[in-house]
């Protein structure tokens, strides 16, 4: 499988995460500051609460995206890479609708990620996580749930719309699917009857389809394909 990755992008992401947790920590520790040294500046403390849990959680949620081992684009890597040379992962490339997509030989996959850890409940659309001690303090520092197969559509419409306005009326030829892939490895899944297809980063293999030669993207659509997901603003 060949990988394309946009690494000055997940740099950045790193950064942010380290820098926004740390300026979120001062925060904090000078709320504390002032309550030792002025009792009178009590109020003033409090006001410190909010920026620093803000500043927390959002370096929080890129520090797990991209601050991490393995991160989201390497547990997909790790879990795809026995696929042959004819599937292509493409990694936060800049343009593209969705921040994962896979391009096989039979058509274009989208990953709606979400790199938690603990058990989730997913019946048809609905989702849920299991309420634990340990649950409510993860969904405070990883981020929220959220619903992870409307995402998915929703970025597979997406998808479709990207792929209308470079391919024009071949795109209608390129079938656009969706995978929900949870890549913490203690991540527990209970699934019943799922809207869009879900899986962990370790069992995503079997969960690509393969399809068959006849199914397979004409050569020429396949290649300007690729062209057009490596540099979608030179497309």
């Amino acid at each position: 499988m060949q990988v394309t990755t946009n690494q000055g992008f997940v740099k950045s992401r790193r950064r942010i995460g380290r820098v926004a947790t740390l300026l979120g920590f001062l925060c904090l520790v000078a709320g504390l500051v002032l309550t030792w040294v002025r009792s009178d500046l009590v109020m003033v403390s409090y006001l410190t609460l909010l920026p620093g849990y803000i500043l927390i959680s959002y370096g929080g949620y890129n520090t797990v995206r991209w601050g991490t081992k393995p991160r989201i684009d390497e547990a997909l890597a790790i879990s795809l890479k026995t696929l042959d040379h004819r599937y292509q992962l493409f990694n936060y490339v800049g343009g593209l609708p969705a921040e994962n997509l896979l391009l096989t030989p039979n058509s274009l996959v989208v990953f709606e990620i979400r790199p938690y850890m603990g058990e989730f409940r997913n019946t048809g659309g609905k989702w849920r996580r299991k309420l634990t001690a340990l649950g409510i303090f993860m969904s405070l520092t990883e981020g929220a749930l959220g619903n992870p197969s409307r995402d998915a559509l929703r970025k597979v419409a997406e998808t479709k719309r990207f792929l209308a306005a470079h391919l024009s009326e071949e795109a209608d030829a390129i079938p656009v699917e969706a995978v929900v892939v949870f890549t913490h490895p203690r991540a527990t899944l209970v699934l019943d009857n799922p809207e869009v297809p879900v899986s962990t980063a370790k069992d995503l293999r079997s969960s690509i389809r393969t399809g068959d030669r006849q199914d397979r993207l004409p050569g020429h659509l396949y290649r300007r394909l690729v062209r057009t997901l490596k540099s979608p603003e030179a497309a």
